[in-house]
This record gives C-alpha cells, sequence and structure tokens, in this order.
C-alpha cells in the first residue's frame, strides 16, 4: 500500500513516513503524534522528558504503529541539529516535522518581564528558526508544520509572537522550503477536541500536497468544556488494522 492510497472516506495511508513531532508527549503534540501513527507514519517521538518520549512510543508500538522516542532539549541550534542527524542514521529520510511553537508564557505587556520574554522567544521562535535552518542546509525537500500558540492567548507579546511565526512560513519560500502555520483557536483539551488541528497537520504531511506551503491556517474550534486538559494516548487505532 503506498503512501496516498485511500482507506477510507477522506483518509489516506501515511506508510513509508518518517516523521518526527516535537513536544509530542502532550497537548497538540500527543493528538498529532497518534493520528500520524493511526495513518501509517513512522513517527520520532520528540521531547525533553525521555520517559514520556518512551511511555507514548510505546503505546503506539503495543497497539500496531511505529514509533521510536527521542530526548532532545532544544536549548540550542546544535541540539536539532544532534537530533536530525540521528534520525538520518536510523531511517536514512526525515520526510517531515511538526514543531510546537507554543511552549512559552507571557504575561501581558505591563507584567511582562525579561526571562518571560526570553523564554517565549527562546522555546517558540528560535526553535522553530533552527529547525527550518538545519532542514534548509540538509534536508531542503523536508517539510515543516508550526503549530502556534492558540489565538485565544491575546496578549500582546503573544501576538508578536504569531506574527513572527507567521512571518517565518511566509517567507520561507523564499529560500525553496516548505513551512505552513497552524493556529488553533484554543489550547488543546484532549484528542477529540484537538482533532480539527490534528487532521489538518495529517493533511499537510500528505505527499501529493507537496505544493501547499507558506500558509497560516486558523482552525476553528469549539470552546473546550471543563477546563483545559491534556490527551491520554488510550484511544491508539493503528492504521495497520484498517
Amino acid at each position: 500500500m503506498n503512501s496516498t492510497e485511500k482507506v477510507g472516506p477522506g483518509g489516506f495511508r501515511l506508510d513509508g513516513q518518517i516523521i518526527a513531532v516535537t513536544e509530542a508527549e502532550s497537548g497538540y503534540g500527543c493528538s498529532i503524534t497518534l493520528r500520524l501513527a493511526e495513518r501509517g507514519a513512522r513517527v520520532v517521538v520528540i521531547s525533553r522528558n525521555a520517559a514520556a518520549a518512551s511511555r507514548l512510543a510505546s503505546h503506539i508500538e503495543d497497539h500496531g504503529g511505529s514509533a521510536i522516542p527521542i530526548k532532545v532539549d532544544l536549548v540550542s541550534s546544535n541540539e536539532w541539529e544532534q537530533a536530525q542527524s540521528k534520525i538520518l542514521e536510523i531511517f536514512g529520510t526525515l520526510h517531515g516535522v511538526v514543531h510546537l511553537a507554543n511552549q512559552g508564557q507571557a504575561s501581558g505587556l505591563a507584567k511582562l518581564n525579561d526571562a518571560e520574554w526570553r523564554d517565549l522567544v527562546e522555546s517558540d521562535l528560535s526553535t522553530s528558526l533552527w529547525i527550518a535552518q538545519a532542514i534548509r542546509r540538509h534536508l531542503p525537500e523536508t517539510w515543516l508544520t508550526l503549530v502556534a500558540p492558540a489565538a485565544s492567548h491575546a496578549s500582546l507579546p503573544v501576538h508578536l509572537l504569531r506574527s513572527a511565526l507567521q512571518a517565518l512560513a511566509s517567507h520561507a519560500t523564499s529560500e525553496n522550503l516548505r513551512v505552513n502555520l497552524l493556529i488553533p483557536t484554543h489550547d488543546s483539551a484532549g484528542e477529540e477536541a484537538d482533532r480539527a488541528v490534528s487532521e489538518v497537520a495529517l493533511t499537510l504531511a500528505y505527499p501529493a500536497l507537496h505544493h501547499l506551503r507558506g500558509n497560516s491556517i486558523v482552525i476553528p474550534q469549539e470552546e473546550p468544556k471543563g477546563g483545559e486538559r491534556s490527551p491520554e494516548p488510550g484511544r491508539f487505532r493503528s492504521a495497520r488494522a484498517q
């Protein structure tokens, strides 16, 4: 079965596709990782939390999917370069990367301090740039999908971050890179609530849609009920079983 063969209405397989997901152990990272694995992708579970990455990868493997964990703490460009090299050593290729550029926290402008601003920039913008740079240098055919902080985060510092990520996605085309940005309307609230975001990430992973690039996509979602909740990998369904 090739990577674009249908498995059902509106569905495609991603067999043979090697896709890395950062911050994959929780939130949108976990939801997207599970959906990619369901469709047959071989997922590289990237996290600074080695134990959590291993648990998620084992869960996927136990349910018929394919995943390996790699511990990466993206504090410098070298960290991603090393992770990318390791992926290439294992698989020989890397088709795509989903990067969760929504890890930083920031107060409103009046209360923002230097440490918060540095954390916001280093956690989300700098890491996005480093990954794009490494792809440009070594894997120009590899795509990159960024997930921005949710639109519900309305503080000026977060607006500035989203604008910078939008500029990165838009202008990466001048470097012949395929970068797209997803902007959820709300924070992750569980695998079902996250499905709209996961489905768009899946769509952008399809090889037949390689021409889609430079887009910033706002993804409408229903407002979460009962407070924010990180998804738990308890309902994995392997694409191989479909």
